[in-house]
């Protein structure tokens, strides 16, 4: 793009800018400030309350070793099994991962069923980190834009900004998030049937990763 029209498109995204903060809070009535995520091991246990500060918990899940396969799993009664559903649960790398909806402190309320947002109060800690969704997208290992035709990468973050041409949509990164726009890395490096023998450059290009019904990607962790 020529300076002028860079210049054009800095001034109408400023003006969309205010929209940024109707979106945000829209989105953090459902979806909270980020996630809370639970590394387990032998000797893990998951303590739910119905309230912050609560002296003992109300119930919790601990992690024991399957005695067929030998390998570490959730210790779950059958009434927890009928309604403990993480936001997700990735069994080989022992981690679970929680919508937070509210904070107080080193409190966060998550949700442990998102089908019904049955929701319980944990403490965060060694075992029980919290992450906003500005420094927990970045982490993942790649991400899909769920609809590419209405969110189409973009040079600039703003709306009116020309897109991204002639790359195809697919094992995108976040490289970083400011408000409800991501930068995405398009690089082919990113697939698993990527060519060592074909280099081409890597392009970067703004996407809308919310809005104010909720995400507008995947996101991926392995």
């Amino acid at each position: 793009m020529t300076n002028q029209i860079k210049n054009i498109v800095i001034i109408f995204c400023a003006i969309f800018s205010s929209i940024n903060f109707t979106i945000a809070q829209s989105f953090s009535d459902k979806f909270g400030k980020g996630l809370v995520v639970f590394e387990y091991d032998t000797n893990a246990v998951l303590n739910f309350y119905n309230n912050p500060n609560e002296g003992e918990p109300s119930l919790n899940i601990s992690v024991r070793i399957d005695t067929d396969s030998k390998q570490l799993t959730l210790k779950l009664t059958e009434e927890q099994q009928q309604w403990f559903n993480p936001e997700t649960f990735w069994d080989e790398e022992k981690l679970l991962h929680f919508i937070c909806t509210e904070r107080k402190g080193n409190w966060c309320k998550i949700i442990v069923d998102k089908k019904t947002n049955k929701s319980f109060w944990v403490l965060t800690g060694l075992k029980l980190h919290f992450f906003k969704w500005k420094k927990y997208l970045p982490n993942t290992t790649q991400i899909e834009v769920i609809d590419t035709v209405s969110n189409k990468a973009k040079y600039l973050r703003c709306i009116i900004s020309p897109s991204v041409k002639n790359r195809p949509y697919r094992c995108l990164r976040i490289q970083k998030v400011k408000g409800n726009k991501a930068l995405v890395e398009f690089d082919k490096r990113n697939c698993p049937d990527y060519d060592k023998n074909k280099f081409e450059k890597p392009t970067y290009g703004w996407i809308r990763w919310r809005d104010k019904k909720g995400l507008l990607i995947n996101y991926y962790l392995r």
